[in-house]
């Protein structure tokens, strides 16, 4: 990527009115995308572990852009969509996320990880992928213990 160096920069002097205001602004938080791509431009990781439900949608489409080899989502828990109790504005973040997920493991050569077989079905139907799609991108770890 020529322009790879010039990319802080250019997004530190986004203005603001650059963002969109309402529900796209809400949903996806172009400014914070901005920064997760600048710092991973900066960091060149072989693999990025996304772990943080709420930041799940900036993360990916921020390793998506600039290219991280290998994308890893630890899943913990229910799926989001068993989760109760949102905001509009995190449930537009959520259907972002499961778009961004859904695409980078199909299309990205991301994958899926859980220690929980239940919490596993859970993510994949979530996600809308079937077995065949679930045996390639998806895996059931092993819990640690204490």
């Amino acid at each position: 990527v020529e322009h790879a160096a010039a990319a802080p920069a250019a997004l530190a002097g986004l203005p603001e009115l650059a963002v969109p205001p309402g529900r796209f602004g809400e949903a996806l938080r172009p400014r914070l995308v901005g920064r997760a791509a600048a710092a991973l431009l900066a960091l060149r990781p072989a693999t990025l572990v996304l772990w943080s439900l709420p930041l799940l949608a900036e993360a990916t489409l921020a390793a998506l852009a600039v290219g991280v080899p290998k994308l890893l989502l630890r899943a913990t828990g229910p799926a989001p969509d068993q989760a109760a109790g949102q905001t509009e504005a995190a449930q537009l973040r959520l259907l972002a996320a499961r778009d961004l997920l859904r695409t980078s493991l199909l299309l990205g050569g991301a994958r899926l990880e859980h220690t929980d077989p239940a919490g596993l079905a859970g993510w994949l139907a979530w996600l809308g992928l079937d077995a065949a799609e679930a045996a390639r991108h998806a895996r059931l770890l092993p819990e640690a213990t204490p």
